[in-house]
């Protein structure tokens, strides 16, 4: 569509699915909107119920990682709004020490991120929780 600066995605999460590893950007917005079905949102390390209707704001530079989890029966159904191309965007993921050690061979760790307590939730969906 020639769009630039933003990118929109529409993303179908199958129960037990999460979007991603839950992880913050430096520089980058996202913005969710839930088109159909129930799920939750992973902040901190907490889980917080959204439904259809429901949009959810992650803005740069706040240290807050967040990721979605499909712990229903049914599938989740979301637009995903966000910046695309900003060079100077850094990103670190909360659950995903492998991955922070790669992006900072690449150069794309944030490394003086916010730091903030975590709660209890292990990022996984239940049904792929690692036993």
């Amino acid at each position: 569509m020639g769009l630039n600066r933003i990118a929109v995605n529409y993303i179908i999460l199958e129960s037990g699915d999460r979007s991603s590893w839950p992880h913050a950007h430096s520089e980058q917005e996202e913005f969710l909107f839930i088109l159909k079905g129930h799920g939750q949102v992973w902040v901190d390390g907490n889980l917080y119920d959204v439904s259809e209707g429901d949009s959810i704001a992650f803005p740069p530079g706040t240290g807050i990682t967040h990721c979605l989890i499909n712990n229903s029966e049914n599938q989740l159904r979301l637009i995903v709004v966000g910046e695309q191309h900003v060079k100077s965007d850094k990103a670190f993921y909360a659950k995903h020490h492998k991955r922070n050690e790669e992006f900072k061979t690449m150069g794309v760790f944030w490394d003086n991120h916010p730091v903030h307590e975590m709660g209890q939730h292990d990022s996984w969906p239940d049904k792929k929780r690692p036993k």
